[in-house]
């Protein structure tokens, strides 16, 4: 009989864990979704488009590279290194 408890309580723990997870989800969504419409109402009243490319490129541009060009060669020489030895 203890035994039975015990697997009833795991499995309502699990359930609640579940629909909890099941309710940030949906929040999130919900959440995103709203921010979407209200950048697109933002977008027409100014007379914009809204445009995902546009927005990514827009983005790229202002980051730093990840990468050096001088990294790049040694992480090469490295790469060409490893090969040798373990390929």
């Amino acid at each position: 009989m203890a035994e039975l408890i015990r697997r009833l309580m795991r499995l309502l723990l699990l359930t609640v864990l579940a629909l909890a997870g099941l309710a940030m989800a949906a929040i999130f969504t919900l959440s995103t979704l709203i921010a979407l419409a209200i950048a697109l109402l933002v977008a027409s009243l100014r007379g914009q488009r809204i445009s995902a490319r546009e927005y990514w490129k827009q983005r790229q541009s202002r980051r730093k590279p990840m990468f050096r060009p001088d990294m790049i060669l040694v992480i090469s020489f490295m790469k060409d290194i490893w090969l040798t030895f373990f390929d």
